[in-house]
């Protein structure tokens, strides 16, 4: 998605600069999209980063559960 939205961003600012007219409106999509794809990006990593975290530490629960039950034995 991210990469979506800078493509067509990129696409859009080359227009205008291809047909050597790059208008305000454009300009202002431009950066609204490229704002978007900044804001997909910090949200993917912050969720990739929760992933991580809880991953972790169910994986630890599992291991400490795996430690007890065969020191008990």
């Amino acid at each position: 998605m991210q990469i979506a939205l800078g493509v067509f961003a990129w696409w859009l600012i080359g227009a205008g600069a291809l047909d050597g007219d790059v208008q305000p409106g454009w300009l202002l999509a431009w950066v609204l999209l490229s704002l978007s794809a900044l804001f997909v990006q910090l949200f993917a990593s912050f969720t990739g980063g929760l992933l991580t975290i809880d991953v972790a530490a169910l994986s630890g629960f599992f291991y400490l559960r795996a430690t007890r039950r065969g020191s008990s034995r």
